[in-house]
């Protein structure tokens, strides 16, 4: 997650976050011969965190949060005996919490808000009993770049240009198919 010309500190932030993302997936596949189409949409959540002190002032600190994400897509794969090879591509949503404060005053800013954006993906699923596969999927999720004009808790304007918010996942799955 980058934050460029934030006016406070006037520097670029970068929050490298880490973190797990958990949650649940719905979906339908339709197999036509060796070609599999579908629809999924999902829903996790996901504790993507972290803090950039400002090189400039150290006393201020810079704060992104990702809590949740969301996704409808289409998938398009290739069945080859158990085997499943897919991609996958469409909609994200993102709840995206940014936030600033000097630790040695009370001055501070912060917004929260669902931004919404595309992701793609592929993955493999090996089909293990008749109802049961597992796979790993790996996805790119692009939430956009924002521009923010907030005040701080004690008035003072911030200006964020291009909050950009990338997330790339490497999921484990277990479906169970009816």
């Amino acid at each position: 997650m980058d934050w460029a010309n934030v006016n406070l500190t006037g520097e670029r932030v970068n929050n490298d976050a880490r973190g797990f993302i958990g949650g649940g997936q719905i979906g339908y596949n339709q197999q036509f011969g060796a070609v599999v189409l579908g629809a999924e949409a999902t829903l996790s959540g996901t504790t993507l965190s972290d803090d950039f002190r400002s090189l400039k002032l150290p006393t201020i600190t810079y704060r992104t949060d990702v809590n949740g994400i969301a996704t409808v897509t289409g998938r398009l794969g290739v069945a080859a005996g158990q085997w499943l090879m897919y991609t996958k591509a469409g909609w994200a949503s993102g709840r995206v919490d940014v936030a600033g404060r000097n630790t040695i005053g009370p001055e501070s800013f912060s917004l929260e808000e669902w931004r919404s954006g595309w992701i793609a993906g592929a993955g493999l699923e090996y089909k293990v009993a008749r109802n049961i596969g597992l796979g790993l999927e790996y996805d790119f999720i692009d939430l956009g770049s924002q521009h923010y004009h907030l005040t701080t808790t004690l008035g003072s304007p911030v200006n964020i240009v291009d909050h950009d918010v990338q997330v790339q996942t490497v999921t484990g799955r277990l479906n169970f198919h009816f």
